[in-house]
């Protein structure tokens, strides 16, 4: 895009005013056309966030000055996820194209992502990290709904006659 923007938006015009004696007031109103649409690209680029929280991941992309659209990505949902880098220019440059795919199907895509190598892996630490804990506190929820069960169990029936019989050696 920057090339097609150097070329389409400051050489050709002036280009075409050198050679072929084209009023001033075109080219400079082609250069003006074509810097607002550079700026209107700069600025639909750098507005657009991705947030990587402890529970999801936020794409929040802007589409014009009065329209921002956001999507929610919740790491449970996460499937599997993959990387684009493709031309010379986002090689250079290192950003590229960032896949999400959700378990209900759908996909979201970064694009322009600055370094989508280590976004990637950014979210799978996150995704990770975030799997863990929650199993943990899986575990430690069971655990004390099981506890909970059993004590209102025995404050209810007593102990089984064959656990009082084992004495205290288990209690």
């Amino acid at each position: 895009e920057f090339c097609t923007f150097l070329f389409l938006g400051l050489l050709l015009p002036w280009a075409l005013w050198l050679f072929f004696a084209v009023q001033p007031l075109i080219v400079l109103s082609w250069n003006l056309f074509f810097f607002l649409w550079f700026f209107y690209h700069l600025f639909d680029w750098y507005l657009d966030a991705l947030l990587i929280t402890n529970t999801s991941v936020l794409d929040v992309e802007w589409i014009n000055f009065f329209y921002r659209t956001s999507s929610r990505a919740t790491y449970q949902d996460l499937k599997e996820m993959s990387y684009e880098i493709k031309g010379l220019l986002p090689t250079v440059l290192r950003y590229g194209l960032v896949h999400i795919n959700l378990n209900s199907g759908a996909v979201v895509d970064l694009t322009d992502a600055k370094s989508p190598k280590q976004v990637v892996s950014i979210i799978t630490v996150c995704k990770d990290k975030f799997l863990s804990d929650r199993k943990m506190t899986d575990a430690t929820t069971l655990q004390e709904i099981i506890s909970e069960i059993v004590r209102n169990h025995i404050q209810e029936y007593g102990l089984p006659q064959r656990l009082k019989k084992l004495g205290r050696k288990w209690f």
